[in-house]
C-alpha cells in the first residue's frame, strides 16, 4: 500500500491551472500538441504564461481532452534535442511587420498628418480652408494604412491558429506587405502633387499594387482556412463579408482618385467628391472594417477577454441586417448624392436603424459593461469601443433631426463628428484593446505584469471627446469651438504615441524565451 501512494506521488500530472511555459520548460514533447491546437507562433519557444484552462478555452479545445493527451505525452519517451527546440518560421513573426509599419504611418501621415489640417482649419475657421486632396491623403493612411495593416497582420497571426492550420505561403504573405506599403507611399505624394499627368498615374499605379496585394491576401486566408478542412464558423460570414469590402474598396478607391484628378474645375471636384467619397467611406469603415471587427469580436470576446458569446441564429440573424444595411445605405446614398433627388434621401434614413439595433444588440448581448473578475489592460479600451460605437451609430441615426433642427440640407460639422466617433471612437479603440493584450501575449510576456495603458486610454477618449463636441459646436459658436477644435488631434497623436511605444516594447521576445534559447 505505501509502495502504491509512493508511486502516486511521484507522478506528475498536467492539471488545467499550469501554465504553458512550466510545462513545455518540464516536459517539451507536449509542445506538439499545443502546436497542433494552434500554439505555434504564439508566445516564442514555451507559449505565452497561459493557463491550460485559457488555452483551451481561446482555441476552442475540449480541456479534459487536451489535459489526457498532454498526460498521456509526459509518460512517452522525450524526442531528441533537436526535434523539441523551437524552430521560428517566416509565418510566425509576419504580423510584427504589418503591425510595425501600422504605428509608424498613423504616428506619421496618417494621425499625426491628420492633426496638422484640423489645425490648420481651426486657425482658418474653416473646413472649407483645406484643400481636399489633403483630407483625402489623410483618409486614405488611416484607411490603407493604419486600419488595413492592422487587420491584415492579425488576420495572418490568428486566423490560421484558430483554424488549427498554418500560414498557406509564407512567403507570398511576406510579398503582400511589401505591395501595401509601396501603394501607401506612392499613393500619399500621388494625391497631395495632384493633378497632373505623372501624379494621376501614380495615384492609379499604387492603387493597382493595393488591390494586388488585398488580392493576394484574401487568396492566402481562404487557402489557409481551406487546407485545415475545419468547417467556418457563424462569425466567419462577417469576417468573408469583410474581404469582400475590402477588395472592393480597393477597386472603387482606384476610380474615385482617377475621377477627382481629372475634375475639370473646382465645383467639378467637389461635386465629383459628394458623389463617390460618402459611398467610398461607407464600403471601408463599415463594410470592411465594422465587418471583421464584428466578426472577430464573436470569435475572440468570449474566449479572450470573458464576455458572452453570440448565439449561431443571431449571428446569422445580425449578419444578414448589416448586409441589408451597408447594400441599401450605399445605394441610396449614391442615387442622393448624384440625382439630387431627395427621395433617395428617405431611403438611407430607413436604413439607418438597422445599423443601430445591430450595434445595440451585440453591445448587450456581449454584456459589454458587466463585470470580468480578471485584470485586464485590454478591457476598459473594448468597453469604450463598443460604447463609442453605440454613440456613433445613435448620431447617424439623429443626423436628420440634427439637420432640421439647424437648418441645413447638410451639416458638415455634424457628420464629421460622427465619422470621428466611429473611426476613433470605435475601429481605433478595437485595435488599441486587442493588439495590447494580443501582442504581449505572442511574446511570451505575461500581460498583467506590464503597463496598465491608463494615461493612453484617457488622452485618446478625451481627444475624440473633444473633438467631437468642438467640431458639433462648430454650427453654434464658431469662433470659439473652432479655436477649441485644434488642440483634439495633437491629444489623440500623444496619446498613439505612448501605446504604439508600449506595442513596440512588446513585441520582443520575454526574457524567459531567451533565457530557454540560450540553453541550446
Amino acid at each position: 500500500m505505501n509502495e502504491s501512494k509512493q508511486h502516486k506521488n511521484e507522478e506528475i500530472i498536467i492539471n488545467k491551472h499550469m501554465t504553458l511555459p512550466e510545462i513545455i520548460l518540464k516536459f517539451p514533447q507536449t509542445r506538439e500538441i499545443f502546436d497542433r491546437y494552434g500554439l505555434k507562433g504564439c508566445g516564442g519557444p514555451l507559449g505565452p504564461p497561459e493557463t491550460v484552462e485559457f488555452f483551451s478555452k481561446v482555441h476552442k479545445v475540449d480541456e479534459k481532452a487536451l489535459l489526457e493527451e498532454l498526460n498521456e505525452a509526459v509518460k512517452s519517451k522525450p524526442k531528441s534535442i533537436d526535434a523539441l527546440l523551437y524552430k521560428e518560421t517566416l509565418g510566425d513573426i509576419l504580423y510584427k511587420r504589418f503591425f510595425k509599419a501600422a504605428i509608424v504611418i498613423v504616428l506619421t501621415i496618417g494621425c499625426l498628418f491628420g492633426a496638422i489640417n484640423l489645425a490648420y482649419i481651426s486657425l482658418k475657421g474653416s473646413f472649407f480652408a483645406l484643400p481636399l486632396k489633403y483630407t483625402i491623403a489623410h483618409a486614405h493612411a488611416m484607411v490603407a494604412g493604419w486600419v488595413a495593416l492592422f487587420i491584415m497582420g492579425f488576420a495572418y497571426q490568428a486566423f490560421p491558429r484558430f483554424a488549427y492550420s498554418t500560414l498557406w505561403n509564407a512567403r507570398l504573405a511576406s510579398l503582400t506587405f511589401y505591395l501595401m506599403i509601396s501603394g501607401i507611399i506612392l499613393y500619399f505624394p500621388a494625391q497631395l502633387l495632384n493633378p497632373s499627368t505623372f501624379t494621376i498615374s501614380l495615384g492609379i499605379f499604387s492603387g493597382f499594387l493595393e488591390t494586388a496585394a488585398i488580392f493576394l491576401f484574401i487568396l492566402i486566408i481562404v487557402k489557409t482556412i481551406k487546407k485545415s478542412g475545419k468547417k467556418v464558423e457563424a462569425h466567419g460570414k462577417f469576417v468573408f463579408a469583410s474581404f469582400f469590402f475590402f477588395l472592393v474598396q480597393s477597386i472603387f478607391n482606384i476610380g474615385y482618385f482617377y475621377s477627382i484628378s481629372s475634375a475639370k474645375s473646382f465645383d467639378s471636384l467637389v461635386e465629383k467628391v459628394s458623389i463617390l467619397s460618402g459611398p467610398l467611406r461607407d464600403i471601408q469603415l463599415i463594410g470592411f472594417a465594422g465587418m471583421m471587427i464584428f466578426g472577430v469580436s464573436q470569435r475572440l470576446l468570449p474566449t479572450a477577454f470573458g464576455f458572452n458569446e453570440i448565439s449561431k441564429k443571431l449571428s446569422n440573424i445580425l449578419f444578414a441586417m448589416m448586409i441589408l444595411f451597408i447594400v441599401s445605405e450605399i445605394i441610396f446614398l449614391y442615387l442622393l448624392r448624384s440625382t439630387k433627388n431627395h427621395i433617395f434621401g428617405i431611403g438611407v434614413e430607413i436604413s439607418y436603424p438597422i445599423f443601430f439595433v445591430c450595434s445595440l444588440t451585440l453591445f448587450f448581448k456581449f454584456g459589454i459593461l458587466k463585470k470580468i473578475s480578471e485584470k485586464d489592460r485590454s478591457l476598459k479600451f473594448i468597453r469604450a469601443s463598443y460604447s463609442w460605437l453605440v454613440v456613433s451609430v445613435l448620431m447617424l441615426l439623429l443626423f436628420p433631426f440634427y439637420n432640421s433642427l439647424t437648418n441645413q440640407s447638410f451639416s458638415h460639422a455634424f457628420w464629421g463628428s460622427y465619422r470621428h466617433a466611429f473611426t476613433v471612437g470605435f475601429i481605433t479603440m478595437m485595435i488599441m484593446g486587442v493588439s495590447s493584450k494580443i501582442i504581449p501575449m505572442l511574446s511570451g510576456k505575461d500581460v498583467l505584469s506590464l503597463n496598465s495603458l491608463m494615461i493612453p486610454f484617457v488622452l485618446i477618449n478625451a481627444g475624440n471627446i473633444l473633438r467631437i463636441t468642438s467640431e458639433t459646436l462648430t454650427d453654434f459658436i464658431p469662433k470659439t469651438a473652432f479655436s477649441i477644435m485644434g488642440f483634439s488631434g495633437f491629444i489623440e497623436v500623444i496619446a498613439l504615441f505612448l501605446w504604439g511605444y508600449e506595442m513596440y516594447k512588446n513585441m520582443t521576445p520575454s526574457v524567459v524565451s531567451l533565457k530557454y534559447l540560450s540553453l541550446f
